[in-house]
């Protein structure tokens, strides 16, 4: 059986996250491929509160086929500006497109080092564990977890999107 005691200091090992629309967007033969790399630590304290402290780095490349461009009327100079402004806005996300010999678009987005961190508060019951950050008035939801020996895993799905995401943890 899973659940069992969550309380310790976990370093993460690695994150996967898949989504339903991944892939399925409005332009046929779209293609992405993404590499990430997740480190950090999860807190949890026998008080019921807990903390993460994680940092994210990797890249992402989109292709988008010709088609994709001409039926949303867009260039890729266009959405090389978007993804550029959208760097500025993100601290330590930088990304540029180029235009392909065929007509497409690719591009590539880039994360160094973006540091995320929260605390909050836990409750578990069986192998399902809640929690409620301290920055945030929305409702928890609840996930999956299970300890076994001196890993943790916590999978998570969005019921407003479907996205599932599985961390691993270490002791």
């Amino acid at each position: 059986p899973c659940g069992a005691w969550i309380v310790g200091t976990w370093m993460i090992t690695g994150v996967c996250s898949s989504s339903p629309d991944a892939g399925t967007s409005n332009c046929p033969g779209e293609q992405i491929s993404t590499t990430m790399q997740y480190t950090g630590t999860l807190t949890f304290l026998s008080t019921g509160t807990y903390s993460v402290s994680a940092s994210i780095s990797g890249n992402a490349k989109f292709t988008y086929p010709a088609s994709c461009l001409t039926s949303s009327n867009i260039t890729c100079a266009q959405v090389d500006t978007s993804l550029r402004s959208a760097g500025t806005t993100d601290a330590g996300v930088s990304g540029s497109c180029s235009s392909t010999s065929a007509g497409g678009c690719t591009c590539t987005e880039t994360m160094s080092s973006v540091q995320s961190g929260e605390e909050g508060t836990y409750t578990t019951s069986g192998s399902t564990l809640s929690m409620t950050s301290s920055s945030s008035s929305s409702t928890p939801e609840p996930t999956e977890y299970c300890v076994r020996g001196n890993q943790l895993t916590i999978h998570v799905t969005s019921a407003g999107s479907g996205t599932s995401t599985t961390l691993t943890a270490t002791k």
